[in-house]
């Protein structure tokens, strides 16, 4: 049987009011409990724009390596240069 078709007939059943509210109130409990994760849940907005977002900080990361990468080259030939001052 159906949850809600459950909460039909309890409803139904019920003798006062006090008693239909607590079971409408115990049935949105048992729906905030089974679909709490509904509100972590990213829509596919989100998600392209977060990949946006990590695609352009992983290409400037990228970037920023290739200038530490050319800068530690230099450095090395600097080394090197000197290195064979010394040998001659």
């Amino acid at each position: 049987m159906s949850a809600a078709l459950h909460l039909y007939e309890q409803l139904s059943e019920a003798t006062d009011d006090k008693t239909r509210a607590r079971l409408i109130a115990e049935a949105f409990d048992a729906l905030e409990t089974r679909f709490a994760q509904i509100t972590d849940l990213s829509t596919q907005g989100q998600v392209r724009e977060t990949e946006r977002l990590l695609q352009k900080e992983v290409r400037e990361v990228e970037g920023r390596l290739q200038q530490e990468i050319k800068r530690l080259d230099l450095k090395i030939s600097e080394v090197e240069g000197r290195l064979q001052k010394e040998i001659k």
